[in-house]
C-alpha cells in the first residue's frame, strides 16, 4: 500500500469514529432528555430532543457510508 492510501484509510476511519461518537451523544440526548453539555443553552428541552432525534440517525447513516468507503478502498487493494 502506498502512503496516500494509508492516509485516506486513516482519515476515513477517524471520520467514522467521530460520527459514531456524535451519533451516540445525540441518541442519548434524544432518548433521555438530558443534555450532554452542562453549558447553559437558549434551546428548550423539547427543541433539543427533536434536533437530537433527527441528528442521531443522520450521523449513523454518514458513519455507515464512510465505513463503506473504507471497505471499498481496502477491497480494491
Amino acid at each position: 500500500m502506498d502512503t496516500v492510501t494509508l492516509l485516506l484509510i486513516a482519515l476515513l476511519s477517524a471520520v467514522a469514529l467521530g460520527g459514531l461518537v456524535l451519533g451516540g451523544m445525540n441518541l442519548y440526548q434524544a432518548v433521555t432528555g438530558k443534555r450532554v453539555s452542562k453549558k447553559p443553552s437558549t434551546r428548550s428541552d423539547a427543541v433539543m430532543r427533536r434536533q437530537s432525534a433527527i441528528a442521531a440517525p443522520v450521523m449513523f447513516a454518514c458513519t455507515a457510508l464512510t465505513t463503506a468507503m473504507v471497505g471499498t478502498v481496502l477491497t480494491s487493494l
